[in-house]
């Protein structure tokens, strides 16, 4: 089924509907940014009025790094302790409901992961991520109607969200959904992703920053190695030489995804100041393979 979702897709590349597109064939993990655990002892700080600002964020780190090891149990053990504390801002909070979604589905608790991600979907009702992540949970429960319904949520709230889409696709298959519907989601991936490369393309210095960080994060949420994660050099260059570290930063690691982005990237790094783009474009160069002096 999924070589025929490819087929679909090339015969819309075909009328110039954008590049093609092909699912990764593991699945997706819900999108929480895990981090190695900051060594810090808790025990000798709580105890202050500076200790009692700084704990929650001590508690997320020592979570976050329990997730980062896999060991679910003594996560949620750190989250259940954290969700007892008063005065969470509403980030925290959105964390915290994050991590205990991820580590319930670590434990292939998918109902449980699903109800934290609807606590995270309370808190950022405008952000398409915690839809999405439902969706996966749904998708790791091999339950492809409740996914495909979140996932039609998710890509209503941001039709840009291209990753979405290439889900959809891959639930669709398995729902033996008519091929019309399936080539009608294909030509909107292939759309969006189009609007935004030719607004990369185009962005100046009033272009809002926001969007472009988006459209960048959407971009390189897409497979690396298939052609629908990767941007010509032409698109990429004013966000190459844009004033912000972020930017400069995130258009690096996407434009490394060809060969002459790459090329671009490798001469800029003579000439870039910022020490933490430089590290990061050395990395991105590095995991695609190429050589940094």
């Amino acid at each position: 089924m999924r070589n025929k979702s490819s087929l679909w897709f090339v015969i819309l590349l075909s009328a110039g509907f954008g590049s093609g597109c092909k699912k990764k064939t593991e699945d997706k993990a819900p999108q929480v940014i895990l981090k190695a655990p900051v060594k810090m002892d808790i025990n000798t700080v709580k105890d202050t009025r500076a200790g009692q600002r700084l704990l929650p964020k001590l508690q997320l780190s020592k979570a976050e790094g329990l997730l980062f090891a896999k060991k679910y149990e003594e996560a949620l053990g750190v989250y259940d302790e954290l969700s007892k504390l008063s005065g969470l801002t509403a980030e925290a909070r959105s964390q915290l409901f994050a991590g205990m979604a991820e580590s319930y589905l670590g434990l292939k608790r998918y109902e449980e992961s699903v109800v934290a991600w609807e606590k995270v979907m309370a808190i950022r009702s405008a952000d398409p991520s915690p839809v999405h992540n439902i969706a996966t949970v749904y998708m790791a429960a091999e339950k492809y109607l409740k996914a495909q319904e979140y996932l039609q949520k998710t890509i209503k709230l941001d039709p840009f969200k291209l990753d979405a889409h290439l889900d959809l696709l891959q639930v669709m298959h398995k729902l033996s959904v008519p091929e019309k519907e399936i080539v009608k989601i294909a030509t909107s991936l292939a759309t969006h992703r189009n609007k935004m490369v030719e607004f990369l393309g185009k962005i100046d210095g009033t272009a809002d920053i926001y969007t472009i960080v988006k459209y960048l994060d959407y971009l390189s949420a897409m497979p690396e190695k298939d052609d629908a994660g990767k941007v010509s050099l032409k698109f990429m260059e004013k966000a190459l030489a844009h004033r912000s570290v972020v930017i400069r930063t995130k258009a690096g690691d996407l434009a490394v995804r060809t060969e002459e982005g790459a090329k671009k990237v490798l001469e800029l790094l003579k000439t870039e100041k910022d020490l933490a783009v430089k590290k990061a474009w050395t990395t991105s160069l590095r995991r695609m393979g190429h050589q940094v002096p």
